[in-house]
C-alpha cells in the first residue's frame, strides 16, 4: 500500500471510472474500486492486479444506498484508516427527454447523478480530514450537461447542476482543513460499453455528422483523457487548484 496515496473511486469496475482506476494504479496510487455488479467488480479487478497486486483493492456496494455507503467506510477505516483522495465517478443521463421524464424519473436521475455523491462525501469525509497527509483532494464527475443547455434529458441536465453547485460550496467549506474540492465536466466520451459507441452502432453517419458540427476538435474523448486530467488534479501539481469546473469537450461547450 502507497501511504499517502490511497484513493477511493466510486462506480469503477466499468467506463471511466475503471480508466481513471487504471492510470492512477499505473501512477503508483494505491486505489480502491467500487462497483455494485460483483462479477464485474471481481473482473475488473483480477485485471488491474496484472499492474499491481498489492496497491489495487475492491470492495462492493450500491453508491445509492446509505447502507453500502456505511459498510464502505467500514472497510475505509478497518484497512486503511483513512483515505487521502475521492472520487464520486458514478453517473447516468439514462432518462426520457422533454416532458416526457416523470416525477419518478427526476427523482431517479437525482438519485444516481447527485445524491449518492453527496451520501458519500459526507460519510467519507472524516477519513479525510483524520490524516495529516498535506495532500487531501475530492473530485466529482460532472458533465458539460450541467453546464449549459444540450439535447439530454432535463433531469440529468438538473442533476448535473446540482452536483456543480454542491462541489464549488464544498470547496469553501473544507478549504480550512486543507481538502481541495474540484469538478470535472467532460463532453462526449467514447469507450467500448457506452452511450456513443451505441449511437455509433445505430447510426454511424449521423454520429460522425453531430460531432463534426457541435465539436471544434472533431472527435471523441477518451477515458484516458479523463483519467489523466483527475490526475493532475488530485497531484500536488495543483495544490492552489479548488473549487474548480475543469471542462474537457473538445470545445462544445459555448459558457465563458
Amino acid at each position: 500500500m502507497k501511504k499517502n496515496k490511497i484513493i477511493f473511486i466510486s462506480g469503477s469496475s466499468k467506463g471511466i471510472g475503471k480508466g481513471i482506476a487504471k492510470y492512477l494504479l499505473k501512477s503508483d496510487y494505491s486505489v480502491i474500486i467500487n462497483g455494485r455488479n460483483e462479477d464485474t467488480l471481481n473482473k475488473t479487478f483480477n485485471e488491474l492486479s496484472q499492474i499491481s497486486n498489492d496497491q489495487i483493492f475492491s470492495i462492493r456496494g450500491d453508491i445509492t444506498k446509505s447502507n453500502d455507503i456505511s459498510m464502505i467506510k467500514t472497510f475505509i477505516e478497518k484497512n486503511f484508516g483513512y483515505i487521502n483522495h475521492l472520487v464520486c465517478n458514478v453517473g447516468s443521463g439514462k432518462s426520457k427527454t422533454g416532458l416526457d421524464e416523470s416525477i419518478s424519473e427526476f427523482r431517479d436521475m437525482f438519485e444516481i447523478n447527485f445524491f449518492n455523491a453527496v451520501m458519500l462525501t459526507k460519510k467519507l469525509l472524516p477519513s479525510i480530514v483524520n490524516n495529516k497527509s498535506k495532500n487531501k483532494s475530492i473530485t466529482f464527475i460532472s458533465s458539460i450537461a450541467g453546464i449549459e443547455y444540450l439535447d439530454c434529458p432535463i433531469s440529468y441536465s438538473c442533476a448535473k447542476s446540482s452536483l456543480n453547485v454542491f462541489s464549488k460550496s464544498l470547496s469553501k467549506t473544507l478549504g480550512a482543513d486543507g481538502i481541495r474540492v474540484n469538478t470535472i465536466s467532460p463532453g462526449n466520451i467514447f469507450f467500448e460499453g457506452s452511450t456513443w459507441e451505441k449511437k455509433i452502432i445505430k447510426d454511424k453517419k449521423l454520429t460522425k455528422e453531430y460531432i463534426k458540427n457541435n465539436v471544434p476538435l472533431n472527435k471523441f474523448g477518451s477515458k484516458g483523457d479523463i483519467a489523466q486530467l483527475v490526475e493532475y488534479v488530485i497531484s500536488e501539481k495543483s495544490s492552489f487548484i479548488t473549487g474548480s469546473n475543469f471542462v474537457i469537450d473538445g470545445g462544445q461547450n459555448n459558457s465563458y
